[in-house]
């Protein structure tokens, strides 16, 4: 059983005693927990801490004969999905014939005082996972969606917390978790709050599109051809700008898909050839357009590198327009 205090003590001088590593245990909150289901959260303690700059959530065991290799294996990639942290679990002991099967399914443990293995740090350790700091990475796509969102709808409320995004956006806690930390520590929002996080956006929207326009990415992933009509796709590239300014339209479509919604489409398409032009976006462009035409700002996104001149003076005219 894993229950003391001591026994958490004894994990943490472990780890700091094997790796170097001065380890600070903190509680998961109640309300993250909840996200877990029951048959999960019942069988541990949880607690978060940094491993070589790395955030890991340690699962104390509350009964270490209860589990199996393949049902932790499961719970692994269950837990990581929920929160986007790696889980370790840590056990006071474990069967003997079981430490071989634990290994061979990649499970992250802790045994203290007996043996460490935690496969995931080898493999992330070039990845910082430290989101109190200022970051370099690209913007993910769902934080890129809540700033045009904000910019675009004016129904959008200036605080936010995590279940709004999760609502709005129909995504997962760990994927609107990443977004909004993204957010905050590129400051374009503002983060008040304890267990229960409020997100602020503090700037007029046009403050906001001025500050987050150089953070912004091309919406566009990848580009692929067809001849068949994409029925549940939007109008996108030169087509959907004629749409928006006078710019004179073209004879082939271009249309703007999710890769999901483009498989399940079963149209078939060719990287070269075809009289269609089919952008596989990064985010689903339906979630900021309600419209058969993509959204004008991941329009100007799309477009702003676009050599042509025409094009440069109608992507102007219609941000220009745009009331903030």
């Amino acid at each position: 059983m894993c229950k003391s205090n001591d026994f958490m003590k004894e994990t943490a001088l472990y780890i700091n005693t094997m790796m170097n590593e001065k380890v600070k245990l903190t509680p998961l909150a109640d309300d993250v927990i909840g996200h877990f289901p029951i048959a999960i959260s019942s069988m541990y303690k949880f607690y978060y801490t940094y491993i070589l700059q790395h955030q890991v959530l340690l699962c104390f065991s509350l009964d270490s004969m209860d589990v199996t290799p393949a049902k932790l294996g499961r719970q692994k990639a269950l837990i990581a999905n929920k929160i986007g942290m790696t889980p370790i679990f840590v056990f006071d002991k474990i069967a003997s014939y079981n430490l071989q099967r634990l290994v061979k399914q990649r499970v992250n443990f802790i045994i203290p005082q007996k043996q460490m293995f935690i496969p995931d740090l080898v493999i992330d350790l070039k990845r910082q996972k430290d989101f109190n700091e200022r970051t370099n990475a690209a913007i993910p796509p769902l934080a890129q969606c809540i700033i045009l969102y904000k910019l675009e709808n004016g129904n959008m409320d200036d605080s936010l917390n995590m279940q709004d995004i999760i609502d709005i956006f129909g995504v997962s806690y760990a994927t609107a978790g990443r977004a909004l930390r993204w957010l905050s520590v590129n400051h374009i929002l503002t983060v008040k709050g304890g267990k229960e996080k409020i997100y602020l956006f503090t700037d007029t929207r046009k403050r906001l599109w001025e500050k987050a326009l150089p953070l912004l990415m091309n919406p566009i992933e990848r580009v692929v051809y067809s001849d068949s009509t994409v029925n549940n796709a939007l109008l996108s590239g030169i087509n959907a700008l004629a749409e928006y300014t006078m710019i004179n339209d073209e004879a082939n479509m271009c249309y703007a898909i999710s890769g999901e919604d483009l498989k399940s489409s079963g149209i078939q398409t060719d990287k070269k050839y075809g009289n269609n032009t089919i952008e596989i976006w990064r985010y689903n462009p339906h979630l900021l357009s309600s419209v058969k035409v993509v959204d004008k700002l991941s329009l100007y996104l799309s477009l702003k590198d676009n050599e042509d001149e025409r094009v440069q003076i109608e992507l102007e005219n219609m941000i220009n327009e745009i009331k903030w």
